[in-house]
Order: C-alpha cells, then sequence, then structure tokens
C-alpha cells in the first residue's frame, strides 16, 4: 500500500513503541563461564609452569584434578572462545540490522563450536577411547572429562539461548498525516466557494458577449 503525499499535508514522525532489553540471566552464561575458565587456567599454570619445549610436562594436580600445562592453555582457550561469543551477541542488539544479524550469528558459532568440542573431549575421555594418548599429553582422568562435558553443555544452552537476549529499537520514520489520524493535525486545501465561481463564469461571460 503506497501513501500519497499532497503539498497541503503536514509530515509527522513517527514514533513505534519502544523495546527495552529485558535482563536475562541466561546471557550471563557465557561471559561467566569464560572467566572461570581463565582463572583456572591460569591457576593451573601459575601452579605447574609453562614451557613451550615441554608442553607435556609437568604432569600435576590441583583440586584433585590432573592436567598439563597443554591442558591448562586448552583450558584457557575455551574461555576466550566464551568470551568473544558473548561479546559478539552483545553486538547483535545492534540498531543497525545486516550488522547485528552478522555479530549474532559469528557469536552463536563461536559458542556452538567451542561448546562441542569440550562436550566432545569429554566423551572421548569418559570412554576412554585413546587413554594412553591423553595421559601423555593432557594427563587428563575421567574427572576432568566429566567437568569438560558439563562445561560444554552450559555453554551450548548459551548459544541455544543467544538469540532470545536480542532486543532491537525500531527507529522512527516519517509519514505523511491523514485525515483519518486524530493524534496529528492536518492542514488541508480549503474547498471552493460555489458562489464565487459562478461570479467568476457570469463575468466570463459577459466579457465575451461584449
Amino acid at each position: 500500500m503506497t501513501t500519497t503525499w499532497h503539498p497541503w499535508q503536514r509530515l509527522h514522525l513517527v514514533r513505534p513503541r519502544s523495546f527495552t532489553p529485558r535482563l536475562n540471566p541466561l546471557q550471563a552464561i557465557s561471559p561467566a563461564l569464560g572467566v572461570l575458565a581463565i582463572l583456572a587456567g591460569l591457576v593451573a599454570i601459575g601452579h605447574s609452569g609453562f614451557h613451550a619445549e615441554h608442553v607435556y610436562d609437568p604432569h600435576d594436580a590441583l583440586a584433585g584434578l590432573h592436567y598439563t600445562p597443554l591442558f591448562a592453555a586448552c583450558i584457557m582457550g575455551f574461555g576466550v572462545a566464551m568470551l568473544l561469543g558473548a561479546e559478539l551477541v552483545r553486538l547483535g542488539r545492534s540498531r543497525i540490522r545486516l550488522f547485528g544479524d552478522i555479530a549474532l550469528g559469528l557469536g552463536t558459532v563461536v559458542l556452538t563450536a567451542a561448546s562441542s568440542a569440550a562436550i566432545g573431549f569429554g566423551s572421548v575421555v569418559v570412554a576412554d577411547l585413546w587413554p594412553g594418548q591423553l595421559q601423555h599429553a593432557l594427563n587428563v582422568d575421567h574427572a576432568g572429562g566429566v567437568i569438560s562435558i558439563i562445561a560444554g553443555a552450559v555453554g551450548l544452552l548459551a548459544a541455544i539461548t543467544a538469540p532470545l537476549t536480542v532486543r532491537r529499537q525500531p527507529t522512527p520514520a516519517l509519514a505523511a498525516a491523514t485525515p483519518d489520524d486524530p493524534t496529528t493535525p492536518t492542514r488541508t486545501r480549503p474547498a471552493p466557494d460555489a458562489t464565487s465561481e459562478r461570479e467568476h463564469r457570469e463575468e466570463r461571460e459577459e466579457k465575451e458577449a461584449s
């Protein structure tokens, strides 16, 4: 439907009802998980040390969990991915629809990929598929595998609910005022006077007759 604007009409600003972003508790899942993972990795590396030439040594344990410096670095990488995904989801609130959709899509992909990797890794550890290789490289046990599955499931929940946290503010638009709108004053062209038109016509006929 196309609205025709006439010169005697007045344009008014259409202000759609605003949508205020609601505080969604699920929105804090991924950044909280990311911060915890980064802190856990930093504490583990600070306890065992990290040398680029010997990432598999030493085999250490902290709070009952076995790990190597490589495993601690992987935990930190998971935390960075959670924070990156959370930031992209936050940028998905942009009023620029294209930019917001791209940011939201990338954030969801990052969260899903990192969470799926954590779930897959934990499943491999719990199932004892490659116990020798995992023991040598990561020194991870069943407790670490279970924690990895839980962390991945929580991150996957954050990825699934990411689109639910986006609320866009619609932009105002200009529209022509219509007489049917009681809230908008309109300025219409006055109707022509029939008496004056008849007088002008009679004067014109007299001039033509003379």
